[in-house]
């Protein structure tokens, strides 16, 4: 086994299959660690153009992939560890854990907190929002535990998302489900009052149609975006347009749509699109990327229309169990829309000697130390 600091940019062929293959066979695969997206990101996007990762590998294959950069984990005396996220992934999402491989998973740690190591990165280590409960987490404990690294959950959050929905068969122009499995009485009578609405200012029925093989099925959905606040940086909007991504877009949306793992969806009324979806599927996961509506619609609320039968639309098709929106927990109000949970971690490893070892158990004594004399003499010695 051997670890290696990898700048995505250099790359070659090869490399990027092996990273492919490993996405393919991982625990927890999510699409802001796929090459489909990170390859692109790093020749198309100049802030992301040094973007470097962790390989962990053998002669015959990847076992495992981290993101990672420094950040000050104590700040005075000065103290610093490694995080599994970067720049990247901050502004495009909430996942950022490393990929290990599902065959060899506690081998696949094993070998990265000794490849760390190797590699004279900092002892104390932060694996940022692992899915808890699961084979990931497991194997990760296990091999701490193995190699005597201590573990400190710092933080846990609940993210949404929808499992099992009630499957909807989707081809063109079927009629869309609004409802999800959290709607209560009143939101559903809600719904039905916008959706009768916009049907009457539409003259039409509202559809909802799975557009992923319309080459301009893309370049339609930034058009919206860009037509609404989120391509008005005055009004707080970072669209894809705004922020001089439409080329990394459509390089991404282009390798996606070629594995058939591209799902894009457009409510319309008659020849009128009034909502998209932009989603990225891996294996029986599907992830929100982004989603628009057309302005000119908001008194009937087509932002709520279209997302939740573009869920349902995804959750419908083939071999479909999970659809993660990418939200973050701080959104509580988008979050309530979606009717289940999944508990994701903060865990920092002592992956180091007996300093950093002492580290990880004294932090939350001195947390608590802190938080006690907030009151008195504020301090920012530890960040959280």
């Amino acid at each position: 086994m051997r670890a290696r600091i990898v700048r995505v940019a250099d790359l070659d062929s090869d490399g990027i299959a092996r990273w492919a293959e490993l996405l393919q066979h991982s625990l927890e695969p999510y699409p802001f660690l796929d090459p489909r997206m990170l390859v692109p990101a790093a020749q198309l996007r100049p802030a992301d153009g040094d973007m470097s990762l962790i390989f962990i590998e053998d002669e015959t294959q990847l076992v495992a992939i981290m993101p990672f950069r420094r950040f000050a984990l104590v700040k005075s005396p000065p103290l610093e560890g490694l995080q599994s996220e970067n720049e990247f992934l901050d502004k495009e999402s909430t996942w950022n854990h490393p990929l290990v491989l599902a065959s060899r998973p506690g081998e696949a740690f094993e070998c990265l907190f000794a490849g760390l190591k190797s590699l004279g990165l900092p002892h104390l280590v932060e694996f940022t929002l692992l899915p808890s409960g699961g084979a990931l987490e497991l194997a990760m404990k296990d091999a701490a535990e193995r190699l005597k690294v201590p573990l400190l959950v710092r933080e846990t959050h609940e993210f949404a998302r929808a499992v099992n929905a009630t499957p909807t068969s989707i081809g063109p122009g079927l009629e869309p489900s609004f409802q999800l499995r959290t709607t209560t009485s009143a939101t559903r009578r809600k719904v039905a009052r916008f959706s009768r609405g916009l049907e009457a200012e539409l003259g039409h029925k509202l559809h909802i149609e799975e557009r992923s093989a319309d080459p301009t099925a893309v370049s339609r959905f930034i058009d919206l975006q860009a037509s609404g606040w989120k391509g008005d940086p005055s009004r707080g909007g970072a669209g894809i347009r705004v922020m001089g991504y439409e080329r990394w877009f459509d390089a991404v949306t282009d390798r996606y749509r070629k594995d058939g793992d591209l799902l894009v969806y457009a409510l319309t009324g008659g020849t009128r699109v009034v909502y998209m979806n932009v989603m990225f599927r891996i294996g029986e996961s599907v992830f929100g990327y982004a989603d628009a509506y057309d302005e000119r619609f908001s008194a009937f609320n087509p932002g709520m229309l279209g997302r939740a039968a573009a869920v349902n639309a995804a959750l419908g098709a083939p071999g479909v169990r999970i659809f993660d929106p990418n939200l973050s927990p701080h959104y509580r109000d988008a979050s309530r829309a979606f009717p289940d949970r999944q508990t994701r971690v903060k865990l920092l490893a002592a992956n180091g000697g007996v300093s950093s070892h002492a580290m990880v158990r004294g932090l939350p004594a001195v947390r608590e130390l802190r938080r006690r004399l907030t009151r008195e003499r504020p301090s920012a010695d530890v960040a959280e």
